[in-house]
């Protein structure tokens, strides 16, 4: 714990980045779903996951209502599930998938993007989802099942693309609070 708390002294934590443009996504063979690419105006949510790992497939569930619930002509918000996992093994987690059925657009990437989103990132995890805002910002990553609906919520909210960290951890902070004194302070 003291080495996270050095680490991120003096900043904000990892999970909440500076705003920073969202590389378009590109070189993606699309073996689910239409083709996903970053439009002005609409809200996307980017998900890095592979085949292989638990923590992906237990986040799918999540993602695929998350697509169904927000992916609707009323909300307008993309999803784009990329992986690097061949198509066969994509066919054979569809397939395996115990779930609600998958509709959630799946893309098979080389690196680049896995570059363009984690390495700018800095973080290597995996389920790692990314909210890119109506002006094409990532306004938040982290672990899908971490916030991820409060955070489509909150750009879906907001037209300008400003949320600030303070905004962040404001909300937070107060969800802190009233899960641990009921009405807060």
């Amino acid at each position: 714990f003291a080495y996270i708390y050095y680490k991120n002294a003096g900043r904000a934590p990892d999970f909440v980045p500076d705003h920073q443009t969202a590389a378009q996504l590109q070189d993606i063979e699309w073996v689910q779903g239409d083709p996903v690419t970053l439009a002005h105006g609409t809200v996307t949510v980017v998900i890095f996951w592979a085949s292989w790992s638990k923590p992906c497939k237990k986040a799918f569930q999540w993602l695929q209502r998350a697509y169904e619930r927000y992916g609707t002509a009323e909300h307008r918000v993309q999803f784009a599930a990329l992986t690097q996992d061949s198509k066969q093994e994509i066919e054979a987690f569809v397939k395996a998938y115990d779930g609600p059925q998958l509709t959630l657009p799946i893309g098979i990437e080389q690196g680049g993007m896995t570059k363009a989103y984690q390495l700018a990132h800095e973080t290597t995890s995996i389920p790692t989802a990314y909210v890119v805002d109506r002006e094409g910002l990532v306004s938040w990553y982290g672990h899908p099942l971490a916030s991820l609906e409060t955070e489509i919520a909150a750009a879906l909210k907001n037209k300008s693309g400003q949320r600030s960290k303070t905004d962040v951890y404001a909300e937070k902070e107060e969800k802190d609070i009233d899960e641990v004194i009921p009405g807060g302070l």
